[in-house]
C-alpha cells in the first residue's frame, strides 16, 4: 500500500504493511455418489430393462426422474445451499433443457439447507433428465459422437466445502465402428444418424444391434467385417 500523505509528492510515498489475521485448515473428503447414477442415455431403449419398466409412465412425455445417491463423506455436518446445473461444454442452453434438479431443493425447506450427517446421505434428491427429441439427433458436419454426448455438471454449493461439481454425462449407447481402408482411409459407421433426404434435417435409422445387423447384411464394408471376424473365431476354435 503507497501512503502519499507523506512527504511532497508520489517519489516521497512510503509503504506501509497491514498484517490481516488469517487461519484455515484442510477439510479431507467428498461428495460420493455411484458412477452410473450421473449417466444419462439419448434414448429410453438404452436404460437397463428393470429401470425401463420402472419409468414407464414418464416415457410417453420423454423424461424421467432418477434418484440422485449423494454421500457426505466428509468428517463433519454438511449443508448444501444450493443446487445447479450448468453447461460444461459452453452456455448454449443444452444442459438447461435436458436437466432439472427435482425432490427436495434448499429452497424448499425450512432454514434454506439440506443436511447430512458424516457417512450420511440426502435421501430426497432427485434429477429430471429429458430425452433427445429426434429433431436433436446429428448435427450436419459434425462426428458421430459429438452429435449424441454431451458433458453436463451439477452445481453444489456446501457451507463447509465451497462449491462441488458432478458431471452428468450424456451417451448415446450406440454401436460405432471406425473402419480402416487398405489406402489407410477410414469409414465411419454409426446407428444414430442416417443420410439426408433432400434439405430435410438428418432422420434416424435403427438403432442398436438391427442396425449393425443390417449394415453387416447390405453393404460390402460390412460383409468383410463378417468374414474377417469368422475367420478369427473360427482360427481360434481349432
Amino acid at each position: 500500500i503507497l501512503d502519499g500523505g507523506r512527504g511532497g509528492g508520489a517519489g516521497d510515498a512510503g509503504h506501509v504493511m497491514i498484517e490481516v489475521p488469517f487461519s484455515g485448515h484442510i477439510l479431507p473428503g467428498s461428495l460420493g455418489s455411484p458412477t452410473e447414477a450421473l449417466l444419462f442415455p439419448t434414448n429410453p431403449h438404452v436404460l437397463p430393462p428393470e429401470e425401463r419398466a420402472r419409468v414407464q409412465h414418464t416415457l410417453k412425455s420423454r423424461h424421467y426422474d432418477r434418484r440422485l445417491e449423494l454421500t457426505n463423506n466428509f468428517g463433519v455436518e454438511m449443508n448444501i445451499l444450493d443446487m445447479r446445473i450448468v453447461d460444461a461444454e459452453g452456455d448454449d442452453g443444452y444442459c438447461g433443457e435436458r436437466f432439472a434438479v427435482r425432490g427436495a431443493t434448499p429452497s424448499s425447506v425450512l432454514g434454506g439447507a439440506l443436511t447430512a450427517g458424516p457417512g450420511e446421505g440426502w435421501p430426497d434428491l432427485h434429477i429430471r433428465y429429458r430425452f433427445k427429441d429426434e429433431a436433436d439427433f446429428g448435427v450436419p458436419g459434425a462426428t458421430t459422437a459429438a452429435a449424441v454426448s454431451r458433458k453436463c455438471m451439477l452445481s453444489i454449493t456446501t457451507d463447509l466445502a465451497g462449491k462441488q461439481s458432478l458431471p452428468l454425462l450424456v451417451y448415446s449407447g450406440e454401436v460405432m465402428v471406425d473402419l480402416e481402408r487398405p489406402d489407410g482411409g477410414t469409414h465411419t459407421v454409426h446407428c444414430v444418424v442416417t443420410k439426408k433426404r433432400g434439405d430435410e434435417r438428418p432422420v434416424i435409422s435403427k438403432s442398436g444391434l438391427p442396425c449393425m445387423h443390417d449394415w453387416v447384411a447390405n453393404t460390402d464394408e460390412g460383409r468383410v467385417l463378417k468374414q474377417a471376424i469368422g475367420r478369427v473365431f473360427k482360427s481360434r476354435s481349432t
